[in-house]
């Protein structure tokens, strides 16, 4: 099925719903139309600082990778370790190819860390979402079954950084806007 018709399948289900709180029925509408990977189910790798440790800068590169249209690596038996080339034109084997690494560096030791699910927040987004609950479901919104995961987001550590500046735009909108709903 072409993916137009899968999201309009997905939003004629979402339009029918008038309140959605929780986010498993977003991923139960979603995963009736497709197949669903949660991100918690895979390890995700930070490749830009590895990178940055073993390969040169591509300023540095033999080649121009603006000008280049076709690139090929080649697995070097003698120095064990992967040579690359830049190709300029589509059909054609002009260039030899060269280490892309740094000096003493081979791509064996090419050894992304994990990153960390989940992001900080901050103590003024926290506030905002607690107020827009009290303002809209009561006092005793905590009790409530169905707000369950928001009590989840507000028991997150907050980081301290940028907190004057999120405080006076969460703030600012409060006031621009009085009917603000989840």
């Amino acid at each position: 099925m072409p993916p137009d018709r899968v999201s309009g399948n997905i939003e004629k289900v979402i339009k029918n719903q008038e309140v959605i709180l929780q986010p498993e029925k977003y991923c139960n509408v979603i995963s009736s139309n497709v197949t669903v990977t949660n991100l918690r189910d895979i390890e995700i790798f930070h490749f830009k600082s590895a990178t940055q440790k073993v390969f040169k800068p591509t300023a540095k590169w033999p080649f121009k990778i603006k000008q280049c249209k076709r690139f090929v690596l080649k697995r070097s038996k003698t120095l064990r370790n992967t040579l690359s080339r830049g190709e300029l034109f589509y059909f054609s084997n002009f260039s030899k190819s060269l280490n892309v690494c740094k000096t003493g560096q081979k791509t064996s030791m090419f050894r992304p860390t994990t990153i960390l699910l989940g992001a900080p927040v901050t103590r003024a987004k926290i506030t905002d979402v607690n107020k827009l609950l009290q303002k809209h479901f009561g006092l005793d919104w905590k009790e409530r079954d169905d707000l369950k995961f928001y009590l989840g987001i507000i028991k997150v550590p907050t980081s301290e950084e940028n907190q004057d500046l999120e405080e006076n735009w969460c703030e600012g909108i409060a006031e621009k806007s009085p009917d603000l709903r989840l």
